[in-house]
């Protein structure tokens, strides 16, 4: 292992170390903020709950599996709650940082070129290291899917089913990479054409089974221990959620007018869903035979036009851009730079009506929404771009000849 590879790897692991200690240090300052995410403490509260024979549910705001609180255990029953779950999530990072490597190795990328990627986007980004180190679980969802996708290129695609069915479990969102992953499960030696051609293949009838199947049996075994609040809080609650709070949303504002009525119109839940999920399955489908790409197109148009949207949900799909960008024309152009420009001014743009309504009281609800707005508004032209992009590049060739040595 040469010096730069020994400093891109252990220089991450370094890093949410420090950022962990001195999350640690402020937190136990009389400040009124805190480094620790909300999350974090109703994630803990849970395990607590878990830990003395009790739903999770009690605990109000806890919307996620109950694995999410075993995995908290140990640090309840060592005293060590404050920074154990920050420590699986931070784990949950670097796992991700192997699997991008492996990842970008079986596409056939440059290992040197594949590091500095990865380093740049994930591995020793500090919007990413932040995210963990502050206690939020994301990192555990992502490094599921990589490890799905992972799988599915190296052609271990039952394994991938079973993984992929987790990560459903763990987080719904990822129910949407089963489009892009039935579609590379092409009949040996058939061109993108023939993923239309003979659609019922028994693999693919065989990886549908396989991801339901263990998804349901996570699901019973829960259900089977916590009864109807599971399904309420994990998987209802995300299809009537009414998230008036301030967030990056188009819809945002729309939510806020309308927070007080308790039974929302059809209409309105048509509008926000139709567009997302009818984008989603259409990328999914028609991008496929590029798996990484699909995927980072897909999380990318769901994210897009959320109900909610929060920074934490850009991790979904920063995750995939080291392993996209090395064969994208983007990534060496000054369009490119543009559309990284206008995302971060979209972003500042938003958090600068955000911090006047959090810390200076004043009421810019309606500027928060048209900042939203223009934040979706680069959005749309920056998947358009990948789009218009991606039209042009296919696969890269080593990691079709592997896959054709490995059939």
């Amino acid at each position: 292992m040469s010096t730069t590879s020994k400093t891109l790897t252990f220089l991450p692991i370094v890093a949410r170390i420090i950022l962990l200690l001195y999350g640690i240090y402020q937190d136990s300052l009389p400040i009124p903020v805190k480094y620790t995410d909300v999350d974090y403490y109703v994630f803990t509260d849970a395990a607590n709950l878990t830990s003395h024979g009790a739903s999770p549910y009690i605990r109000s705001t806890y919307r996620y599996t109950p694995i999410l609180s075993f995995l908290l255990l140990p640090g309840i029953w060592t005293g060590c709650h404050s920074w154990w779950g920050k420590a699986i999530f931070i784990l949950g990072d670097i796992a991700s940082t192997v699997l991008l490597s492996r990842i970008c190795k079986s596409r056939g990328i440059n290992q040197e070129q594949s590091q500095y990627w990865i380093a740049g986007i994930w591995s020793l980004n500090p919007f990413v290291a932040t995210i963990s180190t502050r206690g939020s679980s994301e990192s555990l969802a992502v490094c599921l899917v990589l490890w799905a996708v992972y799988l599915s290129l190296v052609k271990r695609w039952k394994m991938s089913a079973v993984v992929l069915g987790v990560a459903i479990h763990f987080k719904i969102y990822p129910v949407i990479y089963g489009a892009p992953c039935l579609v590379s499960l092409k009949p040996d030696g058939a061109g993108v054409e023939g993923t239309w051609r003979d659609v019922m293949t028994l693999k693919r009838v065989q990886f549908v089974a396989i991801c339901s199947g263990t998804f349901v049996l996570l699901s019973l075994a829960m259900y089977t221990v916590y009864g109807y609040p599971f399904i309420q809080e994990s998987y209802l609650y995300h299809f009537t959620r009414q998230d008036h709070r301030h967030n990056f949303s188009v819809y945002f504002y729309s939510l806020y007018l309308t927070s007080s009525s308790h039974s929302p119109a059809l209409w309105s839940r048509l509008v926000s869903f139709a567009p997302q999920l009818g984008l989603v399955a259409f990328l999914g489908f028609r991008y496929g035979h590029d798996l990484p790409f699909a995927c980072f197109l897909q999380t990318f148009a769901f994210v897009m036009l959320n109900k909610v949207c929060t920074s934490q949900y850009f991790m979904w799909y920063l995750c995939f851009l080291p392993i996209i960008l090395p064969t994208s024309s983007l990534a060496h152009s000054g369009m490119g730079l543009c559309m990284l420009v206008a995302w971060v001014l979209g972003q500042a743009l938003w958090l600068n009506y955000a911090y006047q309504l959090e810390h200076l009281g004043r009421n810019t609800f309606r500027e928060l929404w048209i900042a939203g707005c223009v934040f979706y508004i680069v959005n749309c032209w920056i998947l358009y771009e990948f789009v218009q992009d991606g039209s042009t590049w296919t696969v890269p060739k080593a990691a079709v000849e592997k896959k054709k040595k490995k059939a």
